[in-house]
């Protein structure tokens, strides 16, 4: 344990050893270390915030299918363990994060969860709950009832706006989609930051309705960024979640073009991507910026907000993420199914961000 650093460590043997002969959900343990400093950043004492520099950091998770099987009569009494163990490895997820990092992340956008009751266990009755997380969730119309949550420390992000962004499928005649969740918050020095979490359809079934579909999703999602610079040229804007294409898709492109740029990815050694399809790594899960907010941007100045480093976005591979492949030979993410506790078919992603104080 290091002095001044909040510590989190998952044990995970004793975990799984205590859910298989005692039938107790136990999610992690927890320990927490605090003296004069807070999540390892000096703080000033009228303020509450260091006065030198702050580091945020901020995560996209898509949690593969965090369905409410305790709350909805539609599934068995038998699947309540499919339940706490998605529970339980996003809150490994976030232990990992923890740990690499030294401090707990400050925004977390959660995919594929289907109800509040669901965040609310989350955040409340896991070892996430002394960390101390608030979360928004949206309210979709997706006909699996898919939802985006967003976690936040409530002393580095502070909400202001709060608007779920419905995508026009109906008057195109087509199937509801999950609705865009758009945050804006004040962060430490007093600037804002605007948050937008998508989760864009698959390219699962009719291909052509599903192309529609992105398109309009990302219609509104330009529009909504449009309006944000409209009133702010300035403005700070992260755009992340799962996009169900990589960066080169043409749609993709044309929302990028003048208004977003792709955040530079650390190399990995382990994976080369978030998903892997029929043995192919690709990057669906993504997340962008505005140009200000490059190191290399022209008209930074010490108030703006900037990445940590060159290369400030990573991909989470901590091993019990992945898993080998029989099939396709090599690591792949360890797929979420009924009849394993296997966390998702996404890696997370990790966006380290720092920026100096008034």
């Amino acid at each position: 344990m290091i002095c001044n650093r909040f510590t989190l460590r998952v044990v995970n043997e004793w975990v799984f050893m205590c859910l298989k002969r005692c039938k107790i959900v136990l999610v992690a343990f927890v320990s927490v270390v605090f003296s004069a400093k807070v999540f390892g950043r000096d703080v000033d004492e009228t303020s509450g915030f260091r006065s030198v520099q702050y580091d945020m950091n901020i995560v996209s998770y898509n949690t593969q299918n965090t369905l409410d099987t305790i709350n909805d009569s539609n599934f068995p009494t038998s699947s309540k363990h499919y339940y706490y163990n998605k529970l339980s490895n996003i809150t490994r997820v976030v232990a990992a994060i923890t740990e690499q990092i030294n401090q707990p992340p400050d925004i977390v956008a959660l995919l594929e969860v289907q109800t509040p009751q669901t965040v609310e266990h989350l955040t409340q009755r896991t070892a996430l709950r002394s960390l101390n997380y608030r979360y928004i969730i949206t309210s979709s119309p997706d006909l699996r009832g898919m939802n985006i949550a967003l976690l936040y420390q409530p002393h580095t992000f502070k909400p202001y706006v709060v608007r779920q962004i419905v995508v026009p499928s109906e008057r195109h005649k087509l199937p509801p989609t999950r609705n865009i969740l758009y945050t804006a918050g004040t962060i430490p020095n007093g600037e804002k930051l605007h948050i937008l979490a998508v989760h864009l359809p698959s390219q699962v079934g009719d291909r052509r309705k599903k192309q529609k579909l992105r398109e309009l999703a990302l219609q509104s999602l330009r529009q909504t960024t449009d309006s944000i610079l409209n009133q702010d040229p300035d403005s700070k804007i992260v755009v992340l979640g799962d996009f169900n294409v990589t960066p080169d898709d043409k749609l993709l492109k044309g929302l990028l073009h003048q208004q977003l740029v792709e955040c530079p990815l650390e190399n990995n050694d382990l994976v080369q991507g978030t998903y892997r399809f029929r043995g192919m790594w690709q990057m669906l899960d993504n997340i962008f910026t505005t140009g200000n907010m490059l190191l290399t941007y022209p008209h930074t100045t010490v108030r703006n907000l900037r990445y940590a480093s060159r290369n400030p976005l990573s991909i989470i591979s901590s091993s019990f993420l992945l898993t080998t492949s029989s099939q396709y030979l090599g690591l792949q993410p360890a797929v979420s199914t009924k009849y394993n506790n296997n966390p998702s078919d996404h890696l997370p992603l990790l966006l380290q961000l720092t920026f100096n104080m008034p």
